[in-house]
């Protein structure tokens, strides 16, 4: 192989692989938050159809990166809170900021159920689940919030 055709090559190599980079280098970022401006934390970031996603961090931040230059599908879900989903086009703009307000989706609270250690969602408990209203404790004179519980749900 001549000189110069070595030559050729190596720069038709070095620009392929620039372009790949630059393909792969843009970015989606933004802030999330409820509908009274709060920041939310832990909200899932996902590109549709791809495995990449990040959650939002304690700020309501978020960024993903290495996205190809292309229309995609964002969306945005959180615990409580109505999905969203944004059509981004990253082929006519490297990196884009989008701040998206979530709103609240009641519906999506009725399926958790606060469990002595934590959440469980509805699906997902296999027990028997008691429920006490507020106004039964209020009736009662107690020493203490669990003595006034006692005898009012089953286990």
């Amino acid at each position: 192989m001549s000189r110069f055709l070595r030559k050729k090559i190596m720069t038709l190599l070095l620009l392929f692989n620039c372009s790949i980079g630059y393909l792969l280098a843009q970015s989606i970022s933004g802030k999330i938050t409820d509908s009274k401006k709060e920041t939310l934390v832990g909200v899932a970031i996902t590109i549709e159809g791809t495995t990449k996603g990040v959650a939002s961090d304690m700020d309501g931040n978020y960024k993903i990166t290495e996205l190809e230059a292309k229309k995609l599908v964002v969306v945005f879900s959180g615990l409580g809170f109505a999905k969203q989903k944004k059509t981004v086009d990253l082929s006519i703009q490297k990196d884009q900021i989008i701040d998206v307000e979530l709103l609240d989706d009641a519906l999506q609270l009725d399926q958790l159920i606060v469990v002595g250690y934590g959440l469980e969602q509805k699906r997902d408990v296999t027990g028997s689940i008691s429920t006490i209203k507020a106004k039964e404790i209020n009736n009662t004179v107690q020493p203490s919030f669990e003595q006034s519980m006692q005898g009012r749900a089953a286990g």
